[in-house]
């Protein structure tokens, strides 16, 4: 990380200084113990970060990893986060572009390992309730019991009602964090690049994709969209494709199609209230576990939190298990 802050000619040589006390800091944990009730904004206060930097830097990355606004997302999860990807193993920081779907990178090939391991797997049931006793857990899906002697819950936390009580009371109300995407296709290259970052733009990410279609694919990205996504879709086209030839001002590429999709419920979110009361992997059933994105483990609530906490779960029931 240090040798990146100096090499970049975006950041002044005293918003550089700053950043690598910063990041000192987070790697003594000076920082932890009165920051954890607090947002990423009272952090970069207490920090004595300079404007400058967090508009350039430390945003940036807290709205890219927690999907929040510095003055909303946990300072805890942020720090924990950092620390990770840039102040351990340099692979931790790897930026990695799947070539398929990510049905295709994760959710088939576990389904047929499960298939493969003499896992059953049950679509299109709805579960009605879940409940415990006698050191089972029973799940009612309306046409019978199915009956564990171990359950890891890694569903949808937005609706626990058929969860046990003494496990959907553990449970804190969950809001979430929009993302709004668009994809254009262009007759001309624009950027080039497979991934490029905006600042003091509403668009905040764009990602070159193939495509057979156009010159070029662009994917763009504005996370914690809670103003844009409120916009109609042509609004939306018109905000981003103006940023991007504002960014490009010597492209003449013309906009061929455009694609907008929004995800009203992209994350959860994470402020530090949340962060503070996420559940842990074991409940208070001993032999019901729970995983998915909300289990704490110090991560953003996402795809590779989710992955940890499954894994976890696992390892819990294998190390229980009679």
């Amino acid at each position: 990380m240090t040798v990146g802050l100096f090499q970049t000619n975006l950041l002044h040589q005293y918003e550089k200084l700053a950043a690598i006390r910063f990041g000192m800091g987070m790697m003594l944990f000076r920082y932890d113990k009165q920051m954890a009730h607090s947002s990423c904004a009272d952090l970069f206060r207490f920090a004595h970060q300079p404007v400058s930097l967090i508009e350039k830097l430390w945003a940036p990355i807290v709205i890219g990893t927690l999907n929040l606004p510095p003055e909303k997302a946990s300072a805890q999860v942020f720090l924990h986060t950092m620390r990770l990807i840039f102040l351990q193993d340099k692979k931790h920081s790897s930026l990695l572009f799947p070539k398929v779907g990510l049905s295709d990178l994760l959710i088939n090939p576990a389904l047929d390992y499960l298939s493969s391991h003499g896992c059953g797997i049950k679509y299109g049931q709805t579960i009605q309730t879940i409940k415990a006793g006698n050191n089972l857990v029973y799940v009612d899906t309306g046409k019978g019991n199915d009956v564990f002697d171990a359950l890891i819950f890694a569903g949808n936390y937005h609706d626990v009602s058929f969860l046990p009580e003494e496990i959907a009371r553990t449970i804190p109300e969950i809001k979430y964090s929009p993302i709004t995407n668009a994809y254009f296709w262009v007759d001309k290259k624009i950027v080039g690049l497979p991934i490029c970052g905006f600042i003091g733009t509403s668009l905040e990410w764009c990602f070159t994709k193939p495509t057979q279609y156009a010159a070029e694919l662009l994917a763009c990205t504005k996370s914690a969209a809670d103003d844009i996504i409120k916009k109609d879709n042509d609004e939306i086209t018109d905000i981003f494709w103006k940023d991007i030839k504002r960014s490009f001002p010597n492209s003449d590429a013309k906009l061929l199609r455009s694609v907008i999709i929004k995800e009203k419920r992209a994350t959860p979110l994470l402020d530090a209230a949340l962060q503070l009361h996420r559940p842990k992997t074991k409940s208070i059933i001993p032999n019901f576990y729970l995983a998915g994105d909300l289990v704490q483990n110090g991560l953003p609530m996402t795809i590779e939190g989710a992955v940890r906490n499954g894994q976890k779960a696992a390892h819990e029931v294998l190390k229980n298990i009679d």
